[in-house]
């Protein structure tokens, strides 16, 4: 059996022990650690304002077109999540340049 046919062979076999690797690691994770929920947090009533929170979205600016899309969608998150609490700004940056200066 030559070097290419030997490759072709165990680059299947492998991937397949991996997968099954995986598999049984995880199995015997679930068996030794049971999940557990997480605690929630009640915000029925609003966010406290001890617990501000700032909605960051990064963004990449492209054309005037797209500004104005981005301030549209922050326009559309601020009317879907009315609190005092809960801010959001875009975290922005332009494009690389074709050519460096």
């Amino acid at each position: 059996m030559n070097w290419l046919g030997l490759a072709l062979l165990v680059i299947p076999v492998l991937i397949c022990a991996s997968h099954l690797g995986m598999g049984i690691v995880n199995w015997f994770s679930m068996q030794l650690f049971r999940p557990q929920s997480l605690p929630r947090m009640d915000y029925e009533q609003g966010i406290p304002p001890e617990h501000r929170t700032l909605v960051a979205v990064p963004t990449m600016l492209t054309s005037a077109a797209g500004i104005e899309h981005l301030l549209e969608g922050m326009e559309v998150r601020y009317l879907a999540n009315r609190d005092p609490s809960l801010h959001f700004a875009l975290v922005t940056d332009l494009v690389d340049a074709d050519a460096e200066v």
